[in-house]
């Protein structure tokens, strides 16, 4: 079962980039209209690494992402660190220059578990 945060966040974002909303729409099962966050948390990632967002929907997300990322193992926590902190590039590799602009916290979670 998806948690109230986690549809709040998804809707938020969708609402903010139709990038998102349309990989939300792709992520809709047709048969039982469920959704599996994580599978759309990945899509967002990549379309975040590959470039398919404008400087206003990229810094929307990572401020977005930035506030989920708590101490405390809550399901939206654990969304943001797993299917986009932990396939953000690494800063050894070319996707350097995109985390020397993440916000402070978001920076430091990639550098540590940054990994495609």
């Amino acid at each position: 079962m998806i948690s109230a945060a986690i549809i709040e966040f998804m809707g938020y974002l969708s609402h903010e980039c139709s990038v998102f909303r349309a990989l939300l729409e792709d992520e809709v099962d047709i048969e039982t209209g469920e959704i599996f966050p994580h599978c759309w948390m990945g899509r967002v990632t990549d379309a975040f690494c590959a470039g398919e967002l404008n400087q206003t929907e990229q810094n929307m997300l990572l401020r977005e992402a930035e506030k989920q990322l708590k101490p405390e193992d809550d399901s939206l926590s654990n969304l943001v660190a797993v299917s986009f902190v932990e396939n953000l590039p690494p800063p050894q590799e070319q996707g350097y220059k995109l985390i020397a602009g993440y916000p402070a916290l978001l920076r430091q979670y990639a550098i540590v578990f940054g990994s495609s």
